[in-house]
């Protein structure tokens, strides 16, 4: 049967014991002072990195040629712990090629969670020129991927505990 007095008296011993276990007292320094020390312990988050699986890519003749157009993707992986944002740029066109090949951003922006993949990606356009000079030139395209630890987990005085 139910004793309310019992079960009062049960939960009162347990609060009043328990309570110490986490709890630390401060040390009397004299009549009308005392102190504590306590420490915060923590580990850095890691430094930002990512990877990309390849960083070169070929381009057979029959892709360039007068009006043809394709997709660069390039598949970013966060390899930190924590939020990364990453863009990508392209360097201008070079080779004796370049001034028939335009280059556009599409996606070329992400926030990446740590562990996963983004895809930015480019669309390679070349223009219609059929010049017969145009045999044999050659195009290059340079790409720069950076990384910065997203706002919602960078470093900042003030931060608290």
């Amino acid at each position: 049967m139910f004793n309310a007095k019992k079960s009062a008296l049960v939960i009162a011993a347990l609060l009043s014991f328990a309570a110490p276990a986490f709890a630390v007292d401060s040390t009397q320094t004299d009549y009308d002072n005392a102190s504590m020390s306590l420490s915060a312990e923590g580990t850095y988050s890691q430094a930002v990195s990512f990877s990309v699986p390849s960083t070169a890519i070929t381009l057979t003749a029959q892709q360039i040629r007068p009006d043809n157009s394709f997709t660069v993707s390039i598949p970013v992986t966060n390899t930190t712990d924590r939020d990364i944002d990453v863009s990508v740029v392209n360097q201008a066109p070079t080779g004796t090629g370049a001034a028939h090949l335009t280059v556009s951003g599409v996606s070329i922006t992400a926030n990446i969670k740590p562990g996963e993949v983004a895809t930015l990606t480019f669309t390679l356009t070349f223009d219609s020129s059929t010049s017969a000079a145009q045999a044999g030139q050659t195009v290059s395209v340079v790409f720069d991927v950076s990384a910065t630890a997203s706002a919602n987990n960078t470093s900042a005085s003030g931060s608290s505990f």
